[in-house]
């Protein structure tokens, strides 16, 4: 890929040429002027929904319905879509109406297509959808839904003439392993933004065999320490947030392993961790004793160096 030159001209659109149009889509001709100052032609594809007071075309909404007793779950809707020739799985989504904001269009499209009432909690800027196609420009509302409100225990769709979607919920935290099981089932198409969201959880969400991500240091200090202790004691090591499923903890002071008595002698091994995160899952605290007697949750397993100058975490469970 070749890079303007510094005399480059700014690219621009010269002008437009409506080839066909249709009600909700038109073909245009577009000339416009390269970096290099060529002019070339591009065929674009525009809705003519779009309205006047605003840069995007629609909105996408991703919903969470939270219940108690029960997992979070991505509201998801299936529906047959004939460019596509199949049913695809999308985020609910819709066109934004003549003055109404994309929190409002994203609230009153939840209702109609899945009979959820929810609560936005996010918005996007103007996102485009497919560049090299169209100009069709959209932003993702993320909503709450409250699955104990009255409204949406046995929530009632609004669909309009034409419209047949069903509804679909799927498990957060096993978000990518349930859609990729219905491509499994059966024949259908899943929207990128959807699929783009699953893989962003199943990082959030994924657990490593090994997490390379503390410095070991071995200290005098923690030696002569050391010395001073007869009895592992708990930590300093403070959790100061959580993910689904995980507890991260920060600000990671020193980890001595507490002295104890082998075979009639105190058998002393000062350790030193600092900076970066520890991880782990669901760890409730952090001794200073390398053993436990279950061996659950000892340092021996939780901690463990590897080529030298690094620790790396290993995951009881």
């Amino acid at each position: 890929m070749s890079c303007p030159e510094k005399d480059a001209v700014e690219p621009h659109v010269v002008k437009e040429e409506v080839i066909a149009t249709g009600k909700w889509v038109k073909l245009e001709k577009t000339t416009y002027v390269d970096p290099a100052g060529n002019t070339r032609t591009w065929e674009t594809a525009k809705r003519t929904t779009r309205p006047s007071n605003t840069a995007a075309d629609g909105v996408g909404i991703i919903a969470l319905l939270k219940r108690t007793l029960h997992k979070d779950c991505v509201v998801l809707v299936k529906q047959f879509r004939p460019p596509m020739g199949c049913h695809t799985l999308e985020f609910p989504a819709g066109l934004i109406d003549d003055n109404e904001s994309a929190e409002t269009a994203a609230l009153r499209e939840l209702k109609e297509e899945t009979g959820y009432k929810g609560e936005v909690v996010g918005v996007t800027p103007v996102t485009c959808l497919d560049p090299g196609l169209s100009n069709c420009t959209t932003q993702i509302v993320m909503v709450n839904i409250n699955g104990d409100d009255i409204e949406n225990i046995h929530p009632t769709q609004q669909l309009g003439d034409g419209e047949f979607v069903e509804v679909i919920l799927l498990p957060l935290d096993e978000f990518q392993k349930k859609i990729n099981e219905l491509l499994n089932k059966e024949k259908i198409v899943v929207d990128a933004k959807v699929y783009i969201y699953a893989m962003g959880m199943a990082q959030a969400f994924f657990k490593p065999n090994e997490l390379p991500v503390l410095k070991h240091k071995r200290m005098p200090s923690l030696a002569s320490q050391a010395n001073t202790h007869h009895s592992a004691d708990t930590s300093s090591v403070a959790a100061v947030g959580f993910l689904p499923g995980y507890t991260f903890i920060s600000k990671v002071a020193p980890i001595a392993r507490g002295t104890e008595k082998k075979r009639g002698k105190l058998n002393q091994r000062p350790q030193q961790v600092h900076k970066e995160l520890l991880w782990g899952r669901c760890i409730k605290a952090v001794q200073q004793g390398a053993h436990s007697s279950s061996g659950s949750l000892s340092g021996s397993s939780l901690i463990r160096p590897v080529k030298g100058s690094q620790l790396a975490l290993r995951w009881p469970c």
